[in-house]
């Protein structure tokens, strides 16, 4: 697949309610999977099987656990209802 044909790179702003807000941006990887970015801490996150796995790729005081819970969870459910897909066009 060439970098042309790939889907439209996604922005997810979201507050889940426990006093942080995330703005994300999910971007497919030509071979599988999607990374998952949060400009404002730095962090890039490696995504599969829509969001059921997510591991981080880089280091970074600002993301603990509950962080990296909260993030798998906002992809997760934003891949579930669709509503990835339905922003990318597909």
């Amino acid at each position: 697949m060439s970098a042309s044909a790939l889907p439209p790179a996604v922005h997810l702003d979201v507050s889940p309610g426990n006093g942080t807000r995330y703005s994300l941006i999910v971007v497919s990887d030509p071979y599988g999977g999607d990374f998952v970015l949060w400009p404002g801490f730095t962090v890039v996150l490696r995504c599969f099987s829509e969001g059921r796995e997510v591991f981080p790729l880089t280091r970074s005081p600002k993301l603990g656990k509950v962080d990296l819970a909260a993030i798998q969870t906002i992809v997760r459910d934003a891949f579930r209802s669709g509503q990835i897909a339905r922003l990318r066009g597909q």
